[in-house]
């Protein structure tokens, strides 16, 4: 059995807080990221900074329903962790149809801070 590291610590911190079903993730942010994090989404486009995350954040929450949200599958190396993240959400400009979708989160640690998040989509079904 594998000797469960600060990063375990984190990844199941992440984990909870995502199946709590809080919607802010200050808690997160406070603890445990870097104010120079930089956050990367699947198509490319990245945010760099703290501030930008928060940022990022809210412009995701204010432009779609979240009808569910988990996490699990959680994934742990020596600087890095990743989770899986399921999710039903539904754009409130009906630009695209609701959706089930997955995604792995990537996290990069250094000196016990994330400095990079990296967000890989997955499958994305409609509902």
């Amino acid at each position: 059995m594998q000797q469960e590291t600060e990063l375990h610590k984190m990844a199941k911190a992440f984990v909870e807080h995502t199946n709590s079903g809080v919607e802010s993730d200050q808690p997160l942010w406070d603890k445990y990221f870097s104010s120079d994090i930089v956050s990367v989404e699947s198509d490319g486009r990245s945010w760099s900074g703290l501030d930008e995350l928060k940022k990022k954040h809210k412009e995701w929450f204010e432009s779609v329903t979240m009808h569910s949200g988990s996490a699990d599958e959680m994934y742990v190396g020596k600087d890095s962790f990743s989770i899986k993240f399921s999710m039903d959400v539904e754009p409130k400009d009906g630009s695209w149809p609701r959706m089930k979708m997955t995604e792995v989160g990537v996290y990069e640690v250094k000196d016990g801070k994330v400095v990079r998040e990296e967000f890989l989509t997955g499958e994305m079904q409609p509902v």
